[in-house]
């Protein structure tokens, strides 16, 4: 019971922090993200769509198609995953920080969002988007966890690239970069065993 509560807060914290990176850091500064947050900076930039109903709509169909190739416990976390995320973003749509410095706001995104992946992962859980095409090839390819996030964010940011521009476009680029260097000092070292956590699950 102890540890299912600590996986649970790790969880809702990373759920916070995925948020926080997207709409508090990313989005006001202009910049682009991999996976389904880049997709929710695009439509947000676009066509101006609530961050929170892109989320939804987007990672509601990925769990729903990869939901056959996990066990019914991560499937479960991963849509409470969801309902948080979503409900953060709502939360924190208003709340923008605009820094002077781009490349300080590009740091700071990914590390939080880097931060946020890893710790719903040790939470037993993922966060949809990326995630969960990185565990598909994980489990297809043998592929390690940081580097299936990478190239599945890669697949979001080069064709944003045409609306961000040059700069901008590097910037994400960065962020993404600490994001999986982040998450990988998180899953990929011996984090797992001050939370009791298999490290077969991550």
């Amino acid at each position: 019971m102890k540890n299912n509560i600590k996986e649970y807060i790790l969880i809702m914290i990373g759920s916070l922090s995925i948020a926080f990176s997207v709409n508090c850091l990313a989005i006001p500064n202009l910049l682009g993200e991999g996976g389904v947050p880049g997709l929710i900076a695009m439509g947000t930039y676009l066509f101006d769509i609530p961050s929170y109903l892109t989320n939804f709509f987007l990672n509601g169909l990925l769990i729903i198609f990869s939901y056959r190739y996990f066990n019914k416990t991560l499937i479960f976390r991963t849509v409470f995953v969801l309902i948080l995320s979503t409900i953060f973003l709502h939360l924190t749509a208003h709340l923008p920080l605009r820094l002077p410095y781009p490349i300080l706001a590009a740091v700071l995104a990914g590390t939080f969002m880097g931060g946020g992946i890893g710790l719903i992962y040790l939470g037993k859980a993922t966060s949809a988007s990326g995630s969960l095409i990185a565990k598909i090839l994980e489990k297809k390819f043998n592929i390690r966890k940081s580097l299936g996030l990478l190239i599945s964010d890669l697949f979001v940011i080069l064709p944003s690239s045409i609306f961000l521009g040059i700069e901008r476009s590097l910037l994400t680029l960065l962020s993404v970069y600490v994001s999986s260097k982040v998450l990988a000092i998180i899953i990929e070292t011996d984090l797992s065993k001050y939370f009791k956590i298999s490290k077969n699950f991550l």
